[in-house]
């Protein structure tokens, strides 16, 4: 009676059901509460990083204005100038030379290497001027009927004057932004000489403010106590909106702005009454986050194939034997009986009717199979562990870890694939390949170790055509350059330029590595050549090494053939493979 697939394999199944449950639910949970706490904190700290610019913006714009305050200072610092001011001139002849006198000295003033200073006034019995515009000054009789010029009069304190058109000179068409301050007499402070006024454009601002990134949809505003733009960085159809999104007592708020989800920030520049606003997109502060998500997601789905890879390797590992007994059982039925009991209808059960025709001659057999099967895997395993340098493989995991942590994941999936494909082909080490293959496993590492070592590793081959499909063993080349590698890039630490070059000669065949590292030392290159002479098949260090190219080249093709070595101390080393010139069709 033909049994039903299913019931045989229930056993199966059931550890199935039992373990991947077990397996995904805690990576489905860590992997959620580490984006949560992950993304709360990044926002925290997003936020942070965001205030600290904006208070780094107002100190710059206090520092700009500070040097304006100074600037209005400068009578102060020219005694000549101060006497002036206190003098009343008696006729028109002491008011002209007064004036040369006042106007030469705010043309000085103006000599400063700063084109955002337009102009500077002084208002005292009459209006002078020095600037950067030769315009004529309309005097105004009476000054006291500006707002700036009264409050400069009544105070000792600097006065910031808001945005304004300039209506000093008879052409008003500058928007300006200006400082004023008060001359006091010098023998009487609290006698008033005259009022000096700064105009300044607002290049410096932009020239402060220009070149800070706020991102794609980020900007920066910045507005006065009358709520008048001094500077955006893009233009916005209601900056006074823009304001109002401001909480009390809040340095930050979050609003749609123009259909842009942003986090603004409100930092005031005391001095001139002005308001800092700064934009960001929250999306665009949120990308890291994104990505962690992305990622952390990624690695989630990733554990949980793996996971459930595994579980099923070990489960179908775990039953496989039993399996393999009972196919084997049915088909070589010697009709021997042992009573084994039948009533199971799992895995056991099906184990005990295989058993019921099993005969000794068939237990040895197999304990020798097995036996053999054993010892196979186990030279097998010891070929591959002396062919992969540790170091290396640490090296190149490390590498590949750095690219994942570094969000580098194209790079980081090229060099695993480089890996695997590099392994896969040392499970051939005891195979007879073509050089095209021999050569294309060497690029692979090549490519790895370039990964690594960037511009310091230089690599070039050359190959002919007609020589691709020359049959050799697997693996002669990669020691010989490993060598080069670690001694010149890891060791040494400087640049190295390895060159390999195949070509024929006669009835042989050479394969020439030579590289620019630091070389061999004499006596230490006399060694090697002396073992390689007398010890072929030495093993050096860790590795395969020269000694056992050396030695596999001699027991494949003859005594005759084999590896020489030449090197000079910080020049550089050139290692030959001689090897005959056969048909490539021949194995």
């Amino acid at each position: 009676m033909k049994k039903n697939p299913i019931q045989t394999r229930s056993l199966l199944f059931r550890l199935l059901a039992v373990a991947i449950p077990l397996t995904v639910v805690p990576v489905l949970l860590v992997s959620f509460l580490f984006y949560r706490r992950y993304t709360y904190d990044f926002q925290n700290q997003n936020t942070q990083n965001v205030l600290q610019t904006a208070d780094q913006i107002a100190y710059n714009l206090e520092s700009y204005l500070d040097e304006l305050c100074r600037l209005a200072e400068s009578p102060y610092y020219n005694e000549t100038v101060m006497r002036a001011l206190e003098t009343t001139s008696e006729n028109d002849l002491e008011q002209l030379e007064k004036r040369r006198l006042l106007e030469s000295f705010l043309n000085e003033m103006m000599i400063i290497p700063r084109k955002d200073i337009i102009g500077v006034y002084i208002l005292s019995d009459e209006i002078y001027y020095g600037g950067r515009r030769a315009v004529s000054v309309s005097y105004d009789p009476d000054p006291t009927s500006y707002d700036w010029y009264r409050q400069a009069q009544q105070s000792n304190k600097t006065v910031f004057i808001p945005t304004h058109l300039e209506v000093l000179t008879s052409d008003p068409r500058y928007r300006v932004f200006s400082v004023a301050k008060r001359i006091n007499r010098m023998s009487n402070p609290d006698i008033c000489t005259g009022i000096i006024k700064v105009d300044a454009n607002f290049s410096g601002i932009e020239q402060i403010l220009s070149s800070l990134c706020f991102g794609e949809d980020g900007g920066i505003l910045v507005l006065d106590q009358t709520g008048a733009v001094i500077y955006e960085s893009r233009p916005y159809s209601d900056p006074q909106a823009i304001l109002a999104t401001r909480t009390d007592g809040q340095r930050y708020s979050f609003a749609e702005v123009e259909n842009v989800d942003c986090l603004l920030t409100f930092t005031p520049v005391e001095q001139a009454d002005w308001t800092i606003v700064t934009l960001h997109s929250v999306n665009e502060m949120n990308v890291r986050a994104v990505e962690t998500r992305n990622f952390t997601n990624g690695v989630a789905v990733l554990c949980m194939l793996i996971a459930i890879g595994v579980i099923w390797f070990v489960l179908r590992n775990f039953l496989r034997p039993l399996y393999r007994i009972v196919d084997s059982m049915k088909n070589i039925q010697r009709g021997e009986t042992v009573c084994f009991p039948e009533e199971r209808r799992d895995e056991i059960g099906e184990l005990g009717r295989a058993f019921n025709q099993m005969t000794k001659q068939i237990d040895e057999m197999l304990l020798e199979v097995a036996e053999a099967k054993q010892l196979q895997n186990e030279a097998q395993m010891n070929v591959l562990y002396h062919q992969i340098q540790p170091h290396f493989l640490f090296n190149t995991l490390n590498m590949i870890s750095l690219y994942i942590r570094c969000g580098k994941q194209e790079q980081a999936v090229d060099a695993v694939d480089d890996l695997s494909d590099l392994l896969r082909g040392m499970l051939r080490m005891d195979e007879v390949i073509e050089l095209r293959d021999e050569i294309r496993l060497l690029e692979t590492y090549l490519s790895l170790q370039k990964k690594r070592y960037t511009d310091r590793l230089w690599y070039e081959i050359e190959l002919p055509p007609e020589l691709a499909a020359y049959r050799l063993p697997a693996f002669l080349l990669q020691p010989i350059v490993e060598n080069a590698v670690v001694h010149g890039c890891e060791n040494n630490g400087n640049p190295t330029h390895i060159h390999i070059c195949v070509n024929a000669s006669g009835q042989e065949m050479h394969i020439t590595v030579t590289d620019d590292a630091q070389g061999i030392p004499e006596e230490k290159l006399r060694n090697i050549q002396e073992r390689l002479r007398s010890a072929p098949g030495e093993k050096s260090g860790g590795g395969i090494g020269l000694y056992n190219v050396d030695r596999r080249i001699r027991i494949h093709f003859g005594s005759m053939y084999g590896l020489s070595i030449e090197s000079r101390d910080a020049e550089g080393t050139r290692v030959t493979l001689c090897l005959p010139l056969q048909n490539p069709k021949e194995p």
